[in-house]
């Protein structure tokens, strides 16, 4: 049941008298009627203003504690509901920066957030438009190039992004130094292949850190461009060091370009690849698969920790090789390559007995493509092991109920509540 912060009075109550109060309300604060915010006299805009980046910190570890609770738990579409949500708030809220900045600027000209009003919101931009981009100064874009790192961008808001770096760097990316390049992240993605293969500063560090982030559009051409640069002429001869730095830029590779990795190049850096997060499944297959070339195919007397250290990797081991694993073993594999299994070997290698060596966090890991593969039994006791290893989770989630009780109590006295 959708509930509202209906009442004005309350509202301008708690911003003047207690305004505390409003960073004490978590995830509660989406509940506000943002109808009625654009009505708030002045100085109460200005004191959701202020409050604005502990509003959003109080915010944000409630939203990344609901965001790694399973599905059982929390649904999607409650997840997508609070996303809507914030981002909703979060519009509302930059509007309310916007009104009290230029009504104090007394300026006719558009008005254009700065960094500081950028920075408030602690990276949670989704509602940025692409006019909002685009109206900022290119000083005031540069200086906030680090806030644009974590959020997922539309096509749109990526267009403006792209003319903005244009603006701010040249549009001869060729020129661009490698500060430019390592500022601007993963708004590289937003620039078209031409300025992308154009670059020439793309060296052995800046390839370690543009591979932390994860490039939709750009990855294949930003590894052409350090390839071309670094003067490698096939993906064969990468050093297993290199290629450990390549994170996420990984993911560039087609299928030709991953068969002709060399194995042992892929099994020494195998560690450092563990954590890569945009492998398709024929990508996480053939790497996997290189590993198993250079390890052998009886992994019965690996360490749980030698599975541990594999990450997302061993979610692309063969069937073969992960029937041999013992309890112990299987324990250890992460929920993040239980999750990139595909649906075939997970059916045929998690027995009714196999799935009860697995914890809560794996269970509840097993996706839905998963679970329809699966024959009643082995789906009875992957439903056993998730709501029987959830039950130590329940303390925590009463925690959590509390704490919102108290907010409520808190917040009863200064907003009446309607249903």
């Amino acid at each position: 049941m959708d509930r509202h912060w209906e009442h004005l009075p309350g509202l301008s109550s708690l911003l003047q008298n207690n305004p505390q109060r409003l960073e004490d309300m978590g995830s509660m604060i989406v509940d506000i009627d943002v109808n009625l915010m654009g009505t708030l006299d002045t100085d109460s805009q200005q004191v959701f203003v202020s409050s604005t980046q502990k509003v959003m910190e109080s915010l944000g570890k409630v939203q990344k504690e609901a965001a790694s609770r399973p599905s059982s738990e929390i649904s999607d579409t409650e997840k997508d509901s609070d996303k809507a949500k914030v981002k909703k708030l979060t519009q509302e809220i930059f509007s309310m920066h916007l009104s009290v900045s230029f009504s104090k600027r007394r300026k006719r000209s558009t008005p254009a957030a700065d960094c500081a009003t950028i920075q408030s919101f602690n990276g949670a931009l989704s509602f940025l438009t692409a006019s909002d981009i685009s109206a900022m100064s290119n000083s005031e874009f540069t200086d906030c190039l680090a806030e644009f790192q974590t959020t997922s961008w539309d096509s749109s808001q990526l267009e403006a992004f792209a003319a903005q770096l244009i603006d701010s760097f040249g549009s001869d990316s060729s020129t661009w130094t490698k500060d430019n390049v390592l500022d601007a992240g993963v708004l590289l993605d937003a620039l078209n292949s031409t300025h992308i293969l154009n670059l020439t500063v793309i060296d052995d560090d800046a390839l370690s850190t543009l591979g932390t982030y994860t490039f939709t559009n750009n990855a294949a051409h930003i590894m052409t461009s350090y390839m071309t640069t670094q003067n490698i002429a096939d993906v064969s001869t990468i050093s297993a060091s290199v290629l450990g730095n390549t994170g996420n830029l990984l993911c560039g590779f087609n299928s030709t370009q991953m068969q002709s990795l060399d194995s042992n190049a892929v099994d020494t850096a195998s560690s450092d690849l563990s954590s890569v997060s945009c492998l398709e499944s024929d990508q996480l297959t053939t790497l996997s698969n290189k590993i198993v070339e250079v390890q052998g195919t009886d992994w019965s007397t690996k360490t749980a920790d030698q599975i541990t250290t594999l990450g997302v990797l061993a979610g692309g081991l063969p069937a073969s090789v992960l029937e041999d694993l013992g309890s112990d073993q299987l324990a250890s594999i992460s929920t993040v390559a239980i999750a990139n299994m595909d649906t075939t070997t997970f059916s045929t290698v998690f027995t009714v007995d196999k799935i009860s060596s697995l914890s809560s966090s794996q269970a509840n890991a097993v996706t839905q493509d998963q679970l329809n593969s699966l024959s009643a039994d082995q789906l009875s006791a992957v439903t056993a092991v998730a709501t029987t290893t959830t039950a130590g989770g329940n303390g925590a989630s009463g925690v959590v109920v509390s704490i919102w009780t108290l907010c409520l109590l808190l917040l009863a006295a200064a907003m009446p509540l309607a249903v």
